[in-house]
């Protein structure tokens, strides 16, 4: 799993030092290194935008965007895709990942829904807390084995937050919703940021 990154490196090395300038982030195929012709066979640009989900519309398998989720999480591992509409598993490990390509998705793959701030405790570029922020998975349930996961949009100064869902009352459908301080302080979350 190490080596096409350690190629893509090493390619992007030589290129700086041979024109000066910085190369566009790149990914690597995985292709074994005694199969490649060149160091053009080596690199398949991606753009490297971040997918975010619309209210009210379902993630079907040939939706684009969730077509997109699956093809990057499919690059890391293809044990992470799922067949049928978007699953809030897929959702989160796109969005864990798309902050931080140095997370243990497969780590996170056999954790439940819930839980993940105790796979992600103590990882750098983590902060887990009692606080959200915008962007930070919000965990909330009452065993590890019946947790809710969302995903923090909006924090207002008043501590008043919009949080995205995924399959909530239907497979793939995703959803907002707004809570108040009191309403989520209630269901006693933890949020987990990964920067």
């Amino acid at each position: 799993m190490w080596w096409p990154s350690f190629v893509a490196v090493l390619y992007d090395l030589w290129r700086f030092c041979v024109s000066g300038t910085p190369v566009a982030p790149v990914q690597a195929t995985g292709q074994p290194f005694g199969l490649m012709s060149g160091p053009a066979d080596m690199i398949v640009r991606r753009p490297s935008t971040t997918v975010q989900l619309q209210p009210d519309v379902t993630y079907v398998a040939t939706h684009e965007t969730t077509q997109i989720i699956r093809e990057k999480l499919d690059a890391y591992d293809s044990h992470l895709v799922q067949t049928g509409a978007l699953t809030l598993r897929e959702w989160l490990l796109y969005h864990v990942y798309s902050k931080r390509q140095s997370i243990p998705l497969l780590a996170l793959q056999m954790t439940p829904i819930g839980s993940w701030h105790r796979t992600l405790k103590g990882l750098i570029g983590v902060t887990i807390g009692i606080t959200p922020y915008t962007g930070s998975c919000m965990e909330w349930g009452i065993d590890p084995h019946s947790g809710n996961t969302a995903v923090v949009l909006e924090v207002t100064p008043a501590e008043t937050i919009t949080i995205g869902e995924l399959g909530i009352t239907t497979l793939g459908l995703y959803t907002k919703r707004t809570l108040t301080k009191s309403e989520w302080l209630e269901l006693r979350p933890v949020f987990t940021t990964v920067q």
